[in-house]
């Protein structure tokens, strides 16, 4: 991944390989196996999803904060 953060985990990616995708869904069931399943898993493509994720990650650490979380819709 490119960040790592304490409730995301943002990958950028051009061109997206074979390689990549396995490596890909490998980290998803590695997330998944060790019930990670509230860590935001984000791959934006283009600038409108890097804004979106931005107000994603942004909102999310407010949330915590004020302790009332809700589910965010996690992108694939």
């Amino acid at each position: 991944p490119d960040f790592i953060g304490n409730n995301f985990i943002l990958e950028t990616k051009g061109k997206k390989t074979q390689d990549f995708l396995i490596k890909w869904k490998l980290l998803k069931k590695y997330l998944c196996d060790n019930k990670l399943t509230d860590v935001l898993l984000l791959m934006p493509s283009n600038i409108s999803e890097i804004k979106k994720c931005i107000e994603l990650i942004k909102s999310n650490e407010h949330d915590k904060k004020r302790k009332s979380l809700s589910k965010l819709k996690r992108m694939r």
